[in-house]
């Protein structure tokens, strides 16, 4: 009897262990990690899946000009082999941030992937490089994400507003909001990325989310019309009358209303037909409002970033 019971002991423990053990593995896999290699170094790194790791370096040189504007020369070689090499000259006062980094937006394959980035400082820069270097079989590729992320275009904004990518859209996916390693890129691990972005409404100011970049032909690719979760915390603000929130984005289901001096909080948006919703929160109830109705909220800094 006691060995009976020892054996039930055994295998509980080994089940408990199993599940444990495959909690944690997939808990890893549903995100990869983000490691950022270091400018003017010589750092190993297995990008192949195969052999030795291949040596990785990023050169950076920054260069003041007589003008007090910044000239910086960035060069990235692979097992000594030139990848990539660009110079960029900023405005007055300002260096380049330059960062790479490795991670692996697919981990059901062998290879991983770099990240190169170049911009000014967040919050009011622009991107000037993003790119994305893949290495199979002794050759590097190059995925041009800058140029994807330029291609996404939102409904276009009246010129009254202000614009920071000053190409006359709401949605602004090229500012430097906190940086590469900093939360501009989420990885997945399982082919999709998410990108930051800054939307600006012109009624309610600013808000912040994620657009899905999903690997296509080996190309992280976006459509025109993204949709986004918006991720400050506690990014709420007073209404100056009621509004009515509706079941889905441009649906005419109400689901309730909400009196004016109430407060209600933002968490995402998205575009259907080229016009933008956002769904909002009030107590226990949510549902969906249009971009005029953000005409409602009170302007008081709170919905700012």
């Amino acid at each position: 009897m006691k060995q009976f019971k020892n054996r039930i002991w055994f295998i509980l423990l080994v089940v408990l262990t199993t599940c444990g053990s495959l909690k944690a593995s997939a808990q890893a896999a549903n995100k990869s990690d983000i490691t950022r290699i270091k400018a003017n170094t010589m750092t190993k790194v297995q990008l192949d899946g195969k052999g030795a790791k291949e040596k990785v370096q990023l050169v950076v040189n920054n260069k003041k000009n007589e003008d007090n504007s910044y000239t910086s020369m960035v060069v990235l070689t692979i097992d000594e082999e030139k990848v990539f090499e660009k110079d960029y000259k900023l405005e007055e006062g300002k260096k380049p941030k330059v960062e790479l980094i490795v991670t692996d937006i697919k981990m059901n394959d062998k290879y991983k992937d770099l990240f190169l980035a170049v911009y000014d400082s967040e919050w009011y820069g622009t991107y000037r490089e993003l790119i994305r270097v893949t290495y199979k079989n002794s050759k590097a590729s190059i995925d041009h994400l800058l140029e994807t992320l330029r291609s996404i275009k939102s409904p276009k904004m009246n010129n009254k507003f202000y614009d920071t990518s000053g190409r006359g859209y709401m949605l602004n996916p090229i500012e430097s909001c906190k940086g590469l390693t900093k939360g501009d890129l989420v990885v997945d691990g399982n082919g999709t990325v998410k990108w930051h972005v800054c939307l600006y409404t012109g009624t309610a100011d600013y808000f912040h989310g994620y657009i899905s970049l999903k690997l296509k032909s080996d190309e992280l690719k976006a459509g025109n019309y993204p949709s986004g979760t918006i991720v400050l915390t506690g990014f709420s603000g007073k209404l100056r009358k009621s509004i009515v929130f509706y079941k889905s984005a441009g649906s005419s289901k109400s689901v309730i209303a909400v009196a004016a001096g109430k407060e209600i909080k933002l968490t995402e948006f998205k575009y259907i037909r080229k016009k933008l919703y956002v769904k909002a929160q009030y107590g226990k109830n949510s549902g969906w409002i249009s971009q005029s109705a953000l005409k409602a909220l009170e302007k008081d800094g709170t919905l700012h970033a």
